[in-house]
């Protein structure tokens, strides 16, 4: 191969991979959900904002956060179940071959376990939260178009 071609080449992967590992380093990963939340690790994460900080989550507590502002908690646990993979569907198709994506570049929000406290109090917080994560985990990974 040509040494021009090879020194383009390596700087696109330079110019790729520092600003994803600066990420890492200065942001980490954060979920301030349940224990089973924090332990899924799909492979594919998220980075989203919050308190003017980056963070890295991983895509599936990401739908957790964005179902709990989306969700109708009046609904049943298959409508909930439904909207995860319709959720995860979106992501997955927009992340295409890519392992982390910017959350700007979805067009939704995420709320963070104090969110879901200001929106329905304390005890529904978690009640809702914990329907929430049930229905993320049930579908772990699915989408429209796997079984």
């Amino acid at each position: 191969m040509n040494e021009k071609v090879i020194s383009g080449i390596a700087i696109a992967v330079i110019s790729v991979l520092i600003p994803y590992i600066i990420t890492i380093m200065m942001s980490g990963k954060a979920y301030d959900g349940s224990d089973k939340m924090k332990k899924i690790d799909s492979g594919k994460d998220i980075i989203i904002k919050i308190d003017g900080e980056n963070r890295i989550i991983d895509v599936e507590q990401y739908i957790a956060g964005v179902l709990a502002g989306e969700a109708d908690m009046n609904a049943g646990d298959d409508v909930l179940q439904a909207q995860a993979v319709i959720l995860r569907t979106e992501i997955y198709y927009l992340m295409a071959d890519k392992d982390i994506l910017d959350a700007t570049l979805l067009n939704h929000t995420y709320y963070t376990y104090e969110d879901c406290q200001k929106m329905w109090g304390r005890d529904e917080c978690e009640e809702y939260l914990s329907r929430i994560e049930n229905a993320v985990m049930a579908t772990l990974g699915k989408t429209e178009n796997s079984n």
